[in-house]
């Protein structure tokens, strides 16, 4: 189930895989009022991130447009919501 909504925009980080240290796995942080949300996210959501902070499109604490998907059947917690996209909103409000 798509869904979509404002978040702060708290960073975005590259670990080392806990298995095989040679994959990289891709994380973000996402927060809503006084709850935070971290999750994996897509190597090329990762690397567009990267792109939009280096040209200061993006920065820390920033309030974002986050497109994400939702799975309330999933098994674990950390699968049941995967972040597709986001979006700045130093230009104004995004239509959903």
């Amino acid at each position: 189930m798509k869904m979509s909504g404002e978040f702060v925009f708290i960073g975005v980080e590259a670990r080392p895989g806990f298995v095989d240290q040679n994959k990289m796995n891709y994380l973000i942080g996402l927060a809503q009022g006084l709850d935070t949300y971290r999750t994996y996210i897509e190597a090329p959501l990762f690397q567009k991130i990267q792109t939009m902070i280096m040209q200061q499109k993006l920065s820390v604490y920033e309030t974002v447009y986050a497109d994400c998907d939702f799975n309330p059947a999933a098994t674990k917690v950390s699968y049941c919501m995967k972040v597709l996209d986001i979006k700045s909103l130093k230009e104004g409000k995004v239509n959903a």
